[in-house]
């Protein structure tokens, strides 16, 4: 057999095997449905029927997964929108423990556009064993243990956000609390986690920190320009202004962080060098302490530091958006609630006793304890019972195998959307879904919602579920508990907005600001 005859063969072959490898393929796919869908166009899916994001007012996409979940009674299913993909909703717990247990999917492409955000290197989208190492450095700085060392310092932020609206209260004016508690979180973040001030000094709200601020307000900008990406998947094609504009702001964030990242070193070089105990308390410093410094020099490798900065950015987004968000949401709810307002006073007066009610505000020299905080049991479910009516944020997996399935549906190839808002309240799980009901969480998940079952983990999860739960997450309870049992003590407030509901953001912040009227509380 000549050349050119087996060459013709091969051309004729190859095609005709890919061929039948794609037939076959779907052949198998065929025997099962995808997840049960919507109506939509044959063209554009489901996207004339989306929010559109770029609106002011624009709801959040789970609003409408939700008025879908349960027109049509579904825990699982499926819309598609071109050039992005198909989407699984998972509502049902069982879907769930899949998802983020059994096969831990990994995380889904759509996290690209948070990247500059978020570093490349993040623990937030890393996989397997780079994962695990990551957190692995980073977990003494969310440990019990560090969690006790560092409520005077949330506690002494705390005052800040505490003199914003004793301001709103003595002139009358609207608090936008989430702005306010977004200014309070990113202090927070700033301190317990780098060892910096990036806010405010010696608890005056008008005393910027001027050599470090910028950082800060680097940090806002391109979050908001790369959540912008994130909800307009196209913009980051059509919009060339702000991808330079996110290159530049990268580049001036990522130095600053290296520079932060360095003043921890040389602080940390110089206690090694004297007999006089550490007095660092941050996560920072605790997690290069856990790296492999170089014994002469006290510096790490250029790819170290980088990967340092990218975990430290990840802190930042994610440790001040979704905490403000938890606290922003429990304040308003408990405006909308007085009785269950009273019940935490109650309750926060009788365990942590004066602290935060005298007339210079805050006023008391030492804080609660740690321990005391984890005594106020129903502070604790009011904050649950926020998270379920307003988880912070969804979690997106990537289902890769073409043969995956779960309940004789297939869902291979496609975006896993575990939507936290629709889990949290469809009402095949949870009785009453709509009304907030802090009683459900006291004395743990409740047992007594539907089919009187033992109640499903799963059903819950605002912080995630699995090896990959939030690692911040008792630290955020924390500080939510210290923020609102400081607040409501001191004070009394009202929704502007009754309405509010969840903006169109990666997290879901209240639309409106969550605006309030703020009344001082006789002391």
């Amino acid at each position: 057999m000549d050349t050119a005859s087996l060459q013709q063969k091969i051309k004729v072959a190859v095609p005709t095997i890919i061929l039948c490898w794609w037939v076959l393929r779907r052949a198998r796919q065929s025997r099962l449905p995808r997840p049960p869908s919507p109506p939509g166009h044959w063209l554009l899916g489901h996207a004339l029927q989306l929010p559109d994001p770029s609106g002011p007012d624009a709801p959040h996409v789970d609003v409408l997964l939700l008025e879908w979940a349960r027109k049509y009674n579904w825990t699982v299913f499926s819309f598609w929108v071109p050039i992005v993909g198909c989407f699984i909703v998972a509502a049902d717990p069982a879907l769930v423990r899949q998802a983020l247990v059994i096969e831990n999917y990994p995380k889904s492409p759509t996290y690209g556009s948070l990247l500059p955000l978020l570093g490349e290197g993040s623990m937030l989208v890393a996989e397997g064993s780079e994962w695990a190492a990551k957190r692995r450095v980073f977990n003494p700085g969310f440990s019990p243990g560090f969690l006790r060392e560092v409520v005077a310092a949330v506690a002494e932020k705390v005052q800040t956000l505490y003199e914003k609206c004793s301001q709103a209260a003595d002139s009358a004016e609207e608090l936008g609390l989430h702005k306010a508690t977004v200014d309070f979180t990113a202090d927070v973040i700033a301190q317990v986690a780098f060892g910096e001030d990036w806010g405010t000094r010696g608890g005056r709200a008008d005393a910027p920190s001027a050599a470090v601020a910028p950082t800060r307000q680097l940090m806002f900008e391109l979050q908001y320009e790369c959540t912008q990406n994130q909800i307009i998947p196209w913009r980051i094609y059509t919009n060339l202004r702000s991808r330079l504009r996110i290159w530049r702001l990268q580049r001036l964030l990522d130095a600053d962080m290296v520079a932060v990242v360095h003043r921890r070193i040389a602080a940390l070089s110089e206690e090694d060098g004297t007999s006089a105990p550490s007095g660092r308390k941050d996560i920072l410093s605790l997690a290069l302490k856990q790296t492999h410094l170089d014994s002469s020099s006290g510096t790490l490798g250029s790819a170290e530091v980088s990967d340092v900065v990218a975990q430290m950015k990840t802190f930042f987004f994610a440790g001040h958006d979704t905490t403000s968000t938890m606290i922003s949401w429990a304040i308003w709810l408990l405006a909308m609630h007085p009785k269950v307002c009273e019940e935490v006073r109650a309750e926060v007066a009788k365990v942590l006793g004066p602290w935060g009610s005298d007339s210079s505000g805050l006023g008391m020299a030492l804080p609660p304890t740690y321990e005391a905080f984890q005594e106020c049991e129903y502070l604790e479910a009011v904050l649950q019972e926020t998270l379920r009516l307003y988880p912070p944020a969804g979690s997106a997996r990537y289902v890769s195998d073409p043969n995956a399935t779960f309940a004789g549906m297939t869902i291979g190839n496609s975006i896993l959307y575990v939507s936290h808002y629709v889990l949290h309240r469809h009402p095949a799980l949870w009785d009453e879904p709509d009304e907030f009901r802090p009683e459900r969480f006291l004395k743990g998940l409740a047992t007594s919602e539907k089919r009187n079952a033992a109640f499903d983990p799963f059903a819950f999860g605002p912080f995630s579920r699995g090896p990959r739960d939030c690692i911040g997450k008792y630290f955020a309870m924390l500080e939510g508990k210290i923020a609102v049992a400081a607040l409501v003590r001191a004070f009394d407030f009202s929704a502007v907005h009754p309405d509010e509901t969840i903006a169109y953001r990666v997290t879901q912040r209240p639309q409106k600001g969550a605006r309030m009227r703020v009344r001082h509380r006789p002391q």
